[in-house]
């Protein structure tokens, strides 16, 4: 159940406009156009996380966090996306990655990306001894997590609902 009075709509997250975000995903950042739209599908439901439970630290998955920063570089889009959807700028902390706040940010991440999209990102016990590096976990054999939905290097910040 959400936590926030200032809720916004699933539908309003779900209508804005990312086509450019995939574009510059493809063209910029080598992904190609299912995974872009995949990443995206992540990053949506970060920003539905993020609208329903205002007051709980997120740690994206490597994907979602990717298409963030992509947003997030175009300053003039990415802060209007923010202060319609959410009445503020969501702003993120690198320097969180690998504490106990990081691995329970994870793990709430986890529960909601399991109840919302039915996405099982890594269990913390697998992935937090690699921490700072998460990648010597094989993502790359068949049936691996891949490396999209693994644990990034920062968090969407906590803020006053």
């Amino acid at each position: 159940m959400p936590d926030g009075s200032y809720h916004f709509t699933t539908h309003a997250i779900r209508t804005l406009d990312l086509s450019w975000l995939e574009a510059q995903l493809v063209r910029h950042h080598g992904f190609e156009p299912e995974r872009a739209r995949r990443v995206i599908e992540h990053y949506r439901c970060v920003l539905e996380i993020a609208a329903d439970h205002p007051n709980r630290a997120i740690a994206p998955p490597a994907g979602a966090d990717k298409a963030w920063h992509v947003h997030m570089l175009n300053n003039k889009r990415y802060n209007e996306d923010c202060l319609r959807l959410f009445g503020t700028v969501l702003h993120h902390d690198p320097e969180l990655c690998g504490t106990p706040a990081f691995w329970d940010a994870w793990d709430f991440t986890r529960e909601q990306f399991a109840a919302r999209l039915g996405v099982a990102l890594p269990a913390t016990a697998d992935v937090k001894g690699a921490a700072p590096d998460f990648l010597p976990i094989r993502t790359d054999r068949p049936g691996g997590p891949g490396p999209d939905v693994m644990p990034e290097y920062c968090m969407l910040e906590a803020r006053e609902p």
